[in-house]
């Protein structure tokens, strides 16, 4: 996420589970599944909607909440190249589904 957001700094990123959705991907059984459609109608409700916005990239932290310092955690990787690593790896996998589609 850190190369997407580098790479885009307008972009405001999400991430939002809207629940289970009715599919054969897995061949799982959820107790009230939605349909992809609702499913995909929520995903862009979240990300579009004001009232999910987050000023400049600040998210506020419940209290009671541990947090940890991500540059102590993730400059090491960083430095290493584990960054530009994941972001290549999953360019790969995109780009492998998208050609079978």
């Amino acid at each position: 996420m850190g190369t997407l957001a580098r790479d885009n700094p307008r972009l405001s990123i999400a991430h939002c589970h809207p629940g289970l959705a009715r599919s054969n991907t897995f061949g799982l059984n959820a107790p009230n599944p939605m349909s992809q459609d609702e499913a995909g109608q929520r995903a862009v409700f979240h990300s579009t909607n004001d009232r999910y916005a987050v000023p400049a990239g600040l998210v506020p932290v419940p209290e009671g909440l541990e947090t940890k310092d991500s540059e102590a955690v993730l400059g090491p990787m960083r430095e290493r190249g584990l960054d530009e690593k994941a972001w290549n790896f999953t360019q790969e996998i995109f780009s492998a589904c998208t050609a079978k589609a």
